[in-house]
């Protein structure tokens, strides 16, 4: 053991107390050691190669519509036409944006607390941001618009407390640019809020602090601030004009429509919890036990109140989402957080025994995760076969420690008769729509998407729940849709791939012989309620398709029709 502690020590002082710039070499070129696999696998996360599928749509001059915001867009395109026609490229741009990240922790890190203490911050964050799980490694909205935000907020200080006013335009443009990412990007600007109304009055003396005061200040605050909100919504539209509201609306169903059943958002958030403790505990508990540091002190510094009131206001944000709690939803909490955990570290490291710990804590997760992501690598490259025809053992390992039980590296064994019957009987230029979920069929059959590249089915949930409850108008209204949809995007290959294992250990899916609704304990490592229509559920759609498209047959479980010239 003595070994151990002084490896710690060695390492600590080196990160710590050691010359700056071998110090920062180190951790930048360590960051990107550690996401570097991520150059030799391109289909990491289903997310992020929907938005490949679109990007080529919108280069080959199709219509389409990104299934993030703009700038989320406009970065893969940019990937591709720089960089090379390839996942693999926007995984380039996610490592730059990570670095450029680090530069943005140290900065304010630097400014709140010490430079020291900023070097541990970028550690932490780089090091283990592609750590964990799919959702970590792959280049998901969070992970670029982390950035922006961290930029945001940097400014904001340099605005506050060092009344360089002329950086207001860049704290706009930080958060602009953070929610055309992604919508959740606007958390950034209801964090800075956070400390502008509720800690910056105390501070600059605007009232005189007491606790009783400043709670009836908050929730006083908070009921006048929803109050406008759903008045401007529902009646005045000062702000939430008509246009606003019809983009805002989706994206509020989106979240909505998960709902928010307090039983499953507690076993997530323990599930996650449980999850962070063991992989990114140099994280979390460090920074909670800052937390509890700050609320115990009498003092409290404006700097770090500032830091605080972020925290937690993301930290907030993660639960907007209902009851979903996806890992890449805790993603934003990690650049602040890791400056608290840094301070924490930098503060408590000693010869003792939290030197051990801390070094253990840290090192083993990102050992373990390097050589779990360099496996990923070769298996993609060199070994495609011990990824499809992988063991039971292996995959229950993989959902249940790693909590990544989405299919990943190469397609799934069950739709390789769809993708190579696409592959070898059809034109390269045909589009091709995919029920219930497409993007794997699109990407791995190289054809174009007919406009949607994920998710078919989550309408027609609701439909067969409605059809089950006796309402048959909304029933047969969707099936209508469906169809004038698939008038509309008028794909070459309509494809059902709901029979498949590959959707069935991603789904929690609904057989004519299941009850409506059930519980399944095979398909995630927590109970999932609910089910999942299948396409012969709508006969309407089934019908369309036999007379407007020719039945090609199945291959494997899954069918494919394709469309009559």
């Amino acid at each position: 053991m003595s070994k151990i502690h002084n490896m710690a020590d060695k390492f600590w002082n080196f990160v710590i107390y050691g010359e700056r710039w071998k110090s920062l070499l180190f951790v930048f070129l360590g960051a990107f050691i550690l996401r570097a696999h991520t150059l030799f696998i391109d289909f990491i996360h289903v997310d992020v190669v929907t938005s490949y599928i679109l990007a080529k749509r919108d280069l080959a001059g199709l219509p389409f519509y990104p299934n993030k915001n703009w700038l989320n867009h406009y970065l893969m395109k940019w990937s591709i036409l720089f960089f090379g026609d390839s996942v693999t490229s926007f995984h380039l741009v996610g490592i730059i944006f990570i670095l450029l990240t680090m530069v943005f922790i140290i900065l304010l890190a630097q400014k709140i607390y010490n430079l020291g203490c900023g070097i541990v911050a970028a550690m932490l964050y780089g090091f283990l941001i592609s750590s964990y799980n799919t959702e970590f490694t792959a280049t998901n909205g969070e992970v670029l618009y982390n950035l922006f935000c961290m930029a945001a907020f940097y400014f904001t200080y340099l605005v506050f407390f060092e009344k360089k006013f002329y950086n207001l335009p860049f704290i706009a443009i930080g958060i602009y640019a953070a929610f055309m990412i992604k919508t959740q990007g606007i958390f950034s600007l209801f964090a800075i809020l956070s400390y502008v109304i509720f800690v910056f009055p105390i501070y600059r003396g605007w009232f005189k602090f007491s606790p009783q005061r400043y709670y009836l200040f908050i929730a006083f605050f908070s009921i006048v601030f929803i109050m406008l909100l759903v008045i401007d919504w529902n009646w005045t539209h000062f702000v939430f004009y008509d246009k606003l509201r019809a983009k805002l609306y989706p994206m509020v169903s989106y979240v909505a429509n998960r709902g928010f059943n307090p039983f499953m958002v507690i076993g997530k958030l323990l599930l996650r919890f449980i999850h962070f403790g063991l992989y990114h505990s140099m994280l979390w508990v460090p920074g909670f036990f800052a937390l509890v540091q700050f609320f115990k002190d009498r003092e409290k510094t404006e700097k770090e109140a500032f830091l605080v009131s972020v925290v937690l206001t993301l930290f907030i944000s993660v639960f907007a989402g209902g009851a979903r709690l996806s890992v890449h939803y805790f993603i934003p909490v990690l650049p602040p957080l890791a400056i608290l955990s840094g301070r924490y570290i930098t503060l408590h490291i000693s010869q003792g025994v939290f030197s051990k710990r801390a070094f253990l804590a840290f090192t083993i997760p990102v050992i373990f995760f390097f050589a779990w992501n360099v496996k990923d690598a070769y298996i993609r490259n060199f070994a495609p076969e011990l990824k499809q025809n992988e063991g039971n053992f292996a995959y229950y390992f993989r959902m249940v420690a790693l909590a990544s039980h989405g299919e990943y590296l190469l397609p799934h064994k069950s739709i390789v008769p769809v993708v190579e019957y696409i592959k070898h009987n059809t034109p390269a230029d045909w589009t091709v729509l995919s029920w219930p979920m497409g993007t794997e069929i699109t990407y791995y059959s190289g054809r174009y998407s007919a406009g949607y590249s994920y998710w078919l089915n989550e309408g027609a949930l609701y439909a067969i729940v409605q059809r089950e409850k006796g309402n048959i108008d909304f029933y047969q209204k969707y099936q209508r849709d469906f169809i004038e949809d698939i008038k509309r995007l008028s794909p070459d290959i309509f494809v059902d791939v709901g029979g498949t294992s590959m959707i069935r250990k991603v789904l929690v899916y609904r057989k004519k012989s299941d009850p409506p609704f059930y519980i399944d304990f095979s398909t995630a490592p927590i109970i999932r309620f609910g089910s999942f229509a299948t396409l012969d559920d709508f006969p309407d759609v089934i019908r369309y398709l036999n007379t407007n498209y020719e039945f090609k047959g199945y291959f494997g479980d899954g069918r494919i029709w394709t469309r009559k010239k």
